[in-house]
């Protein structure tokens, strides 16, 4: 009887196993990266990769390589794998240090004594010692260059959400602009820890205002991260824990998640992306022919803030260096389709292809909606008293000398008219 229910794990592990994997879109953040302007001594372009950045995201290649190994070839297969990234440095080094962990050593790489003699630029300077080097390898270490395409930033609708729908950029201007006092009044409450920041980040005290105070807190994340501020552990979280609190709720409840109506912007940044994500999977289900079996996107984090806000997984809470989010299409031993989302550590979600298409459709706009909202749509500002008196007592005014104008009119009419009539 002990038995039994060993017996039945077996069968049910070994039907799973049977699921056929048919293909993968990964999105995922960069690594981690300097910030937007030097408060501490980077000495490193503002945004930019750092190593531990790099590190990252090799380590993320070399995960996927060995979750996906019985998937994706060992040698890299251009037909086989699409890598995109965002038109930033941060992001395009991250896709190319995530693919070297993909295709960490790859024996196509070794060069013949011929081919390594013919390998040389042609120009004057002495290339002795690093040939040597590299003996016959391509390229140090035999890593395997896979390019990298980018769309560039003004024409990429997929991951550039503001390309694809030009009205976010005023909408977020004209909600800041509609909540300024509540934003400012925030600011107030809390100008202690923005002092405690300021002093942690060894600058002058100034005038506080929320972009010195998001520029602030950029610095200190990422200096916590690579362990330059110099302070214990339980200030360090203090000042983390509070500043990540303050920095997101502006940044996303600002923004994203904030209704105009029915007008949603996490549901519009998410749009393109998801719907992208839909009818790859639904075609792949269809029977699409295709080599191609993983798409992998590498971008910042607020995209995927508003991907994940869509989805359900979480709310108010920053996205971590490297963080990736996969959709797994797969085929049962019956012919039936599933969908599984991963997350980073979090749960995985099991989806039907019925019920993934519904929740996809929930969490964006269709195709004429998006059309209609990012080119008509505009902010219904609330009608202000002080405006509207002025509008009518100006309507009335110009009435006014209207109707005296005419007057005079008709009246210097009928005058000229009883001259005439007596002359």
């Amino acid at each position: 009887m002990l038995m039994a229910p060993y017996l039945l794990f077996l069968i049910f592990y070994s039907v799973k196993a049977l699921d056929k994997l048919l293909y993968v879109i990964e999105y995922g953040r960069h690594g981690a990266r300097y910030p937007e302007f030097a408060l501490l001594p980077w000495n490193q372009a503002p945004m930019d990769l750092t190593g531990a950045g790099m590190r990252q995201q090799y380590l993320l290649g070399r995960a996927i390589r060995d979750h996906y190994k019985d998937f994706l070839d060992s040698q890299y297969n251009p037909k086989q794998i699409k890598v995109r990234s965002t038109y930033k440095h941060r992001t395009i080094a991250s896709a190319y240090a995530r693919v070297m962990g993909l295709y960490h050593s790859q024996s196509q790489n070794n060069l013949t004594r011929e081919e390594a003699k013919r390998a040389l630029p042609p120009n004057a300077f002495d290339y002795g010692d690093w040939v040597e080097e590299l003996g016959d390898k391509a390229v140090k270490g035999g890593m395997q260059v896979v390019p990298v395409s980018c769309v560039g930033i003004d024409n990429d609708y997929l991951l550039e959400p503001k390309i694809a729908c030009p009205t976010l950029a005023s909408v977020t201007k004209a909600y800041k602009k509609l909540h300024s006092n509540e934003i400012e009044a925030f600011h107030q409450n809390n100008k202690k820890l923005y002092q405690k920041l300021f002093r942690v980040a060894n600058i002058s005290e100034r005038d506080l205002n929320k972009n010195d105070i998001l520029k602030v807190r950029n610095s200190l994340a990422c200096g916590l991260f690579e362990g330059k501020l110099g302070i214990d552990n339980k200030h360090a979280a203090e000042l983390d824990k509070n500043s990540t609190f303050i920095y997101y709720r502006l940044k996303f409840n600002n923004y994203q998640k904030v209704s105009y109506g029915d007008y949603k912007v996490s549901k519009v940044m998410a749009t393109p992306f998801l719907q992208h994500v839909k009818r790859t999977l639904l075609q792949i289900a269809q029977g699409k022919n295709t080599e191609r079996k993983y798409e992998m996107y590498v971008a910042s984090d607020t995209l995927m803030h508003a991907i994940l806000l869509q989805l359900g997984y979480y709310d108010e809470i920053e996205v971590p260096f490297s963080s990736v989010l996969y959709f797994e299409l797969y085929r049962t031993i019956k012919g039936s389709y599933y969908i599984n989302v991963i997350f980073n550590s979090a749960p995985n979600k099991k989806y039907g292809l019925k019920e993934f298409s519904t929740l996809i459709d929930k969490a964006t706009y269709s195709e004429n909606d998006f059309k209609n909202y990012c080119t008509h749509y505009t902010i219904r500002e609330a009608p202000r008293i002080g405006l509207v008196m002025i509008g009518l007592i100006g309507g009335s005014l110009l009435l006014i000398v209207y109707m005296i104008i005419a007057y005079l009119k008709r009246y210097q009419g009928r005058k000229l008219l009883t001259d005439k009539e007596y002359c």
